[in-house]
């Protein structure tokens, strides 16, 4: 398993998800594609040749299996969401074989439960939507800010930026170097991450006032009711 793979049993048992794996995870199934070969291969138990998972991956997105939707589906397999996938270690890969097979990874396979309600919950949006919505949460600061804003009216960018430091800081810093955190951080926030999340409506943001509240979005509540109930965002 790289690097970059989930761990699976990290997160999906009693314990708790890293971030690492979370940012993984999200990552990993924020396309359609790829979420939909996850739970082609998830009802199979032999390797299945790629052709024929290209098949039922363009029948799954298009809602037909045309020569050209299933060429176009096979070569983005191919060449990108397999490999992806694997790096992932969500899938094994055989390319010796007279003709290429993939099959869930063991531990895919045994939590595959977890995995189910991820799916699930994306499959509840449209594609777009539900990949956009799973990008914006393979980033670990985007969900501290969303921890940040749980149970929270609103908060001024600076109150958020606080608590974001303070979710993100693993030894106690002097002064000076929190202020500097600080502002690196409303920075990023301001620039970069709520843009994101207001995106997908996880959060509102008056640049103006620079008070942020969390949006109208059930997806992140969603997922953490069914996949990770033990998990703070």
């Amino acid at each position: 398993m790289s690097s970059d793979a989930v761990d699976l049993a990290a997160w999906a048992g009693d314990g708790v998800p890293d971030d690492d794996s979370r940012d993984t995870l999200f990552a990993t199934l924020a396309h359609e594609l790829r979420r939909e070969t996850v739970s082609a291969l998830l009802d199979e138990r032999a390797p299945l040749q790629v052709a024929e998972l290209a098949t039922r991956v363009t029948e799954a997105t298009a809602g037909r299996a045309e020569a050209d939707d299933r060429t176009r589906v096979y070569v983005a397999l191919v060449h990108n969401h397999l490999p992806t996938l694997e790096a992932a270690g969500f899938v094994v890969c055989d390319t010796d074989a007279d003709s290429s097979t993939v099959e869930a990874s063991g531990e895919l396979v045994a939590y595959r439960r977890a995995v189910e309600a991820v799916l699930s919950a994306a499959s509840d949006r449209s594609p777009d939507d539900a990949s956009g919505e799973l990008t914006a949460l393979a980033d670990r600061r985007r969900r501290a800010v969303l921890a940040a804003l749980d149970g929270s009216p609103s908060l001024s960018l600076a109150e958020l930026a606080s608590r974001v430091v303070d979710r993100e800081s693993e030894t106690d810093a002097d002064a000076d170097s929190i202020e500097r955190l600080e502002a690196e951080v409303r920075t990023a926030l301001h620039h970069v991450h709520l843009p994101k999340l207001v995106g997908v409506d996880f959060a509102r943001y008056d640049p103006e006032t620079r008070t942020v509240e969390r949006g109208d979005s059930e997806f992140v509540d969603r997922l953490s009711d069914a996949a990770f109930p033990s998990v703070e965002w």
